[in-house]
């Protein structure tokens, strides 16, 4: 018994030193994405800890999250459970799907698809948002320099009159809100369209 644990924790653990460096940065940078900060100081690791386990219903200790971010240094980077965790906290059913849509630095470029900032809107602004033909939502932007309220909403889980934080949306990208909140409780972040990415963005000054 002893030995196949011996030699499950040794495969585990040649399987973490052999992941590609690239993709542990790359999944911390959408982290910091979906969190809407780098994780900085030991209240950032503790809200980042409270704000996965709302999103996934999985635990990733503060200890953790501080080895995986250089915080606290380590010679361990990220147990094979957490990567798993922290794929789903952005919008990804796991580690693999994840790896799979990751394609490296040789597919980085430019983009001609519709950018919205919304930092460039002025309040009052309308946005249309939508990712599949019966998933879609229209907001208003009420403050800046990221603040929108959901004007109507169709087979998702914001409603109208929920008050979301968005930074951008891109055509072909996730739908990501963050600071959601519904009268006056906060819901944490929404991510929508992670399989078929937004496909139809428009807007209105």
């Amino acid at each position: 018994m002893i030995r196949v644990f011996l030699c499950n924790f040794t495969n585990e653990y040649n399987t973490l030193m052999k992941t590609d460096p690239d993709k542990l940065n790359h999944l911390r940078h959408v982290v910091e994405e979906t969190f809407g900060r780098k994780p900085v100081s030991p209240i950032n690791f503790d809200h980042l800890s409270y704000q996965i386990f709302s999103t996934t219903g999985h635990k990733v200790g503060v200890s953790t999250l501080k080895r995986f971010w250089g915080y606290v240094k380590s010679p361990y980077n990220a147990t094979h459970t957490t990567l798993p965790i922290l794929a789903r906290y952005v919008g990804y059913r796991d580690w693999d799907s994840f790896c799979s849509q990751y394609k490296g630095n040789e597919d980085s470029g430019f983009s001609s698809d519709r950018l919205i900032t919304a930092s460039e809107l002025s309040p009052g602004s309308s946005v249309y948002v939508e990712w599949e033909s019966d998933k879609w939502l229209k907001l208003i932007k009420i403050d800046q320099p990221n603040i929108f309220k959901v004007t109507e909403s169709n087979n998702i889980k914001l409603l109208p009159e929920d008050i979301v934080a968005i930074d951008t949306l891109l055509i072909g990208e996730r739908f990501l809100a963050r600071d959601c909140m519904r009268n006056g409780i906060d819901l944490g972040t929404y991510i929508g369209a992670r399989k078929t990415g937004i496909r139809s963005l428009s807007y209105e000054v």
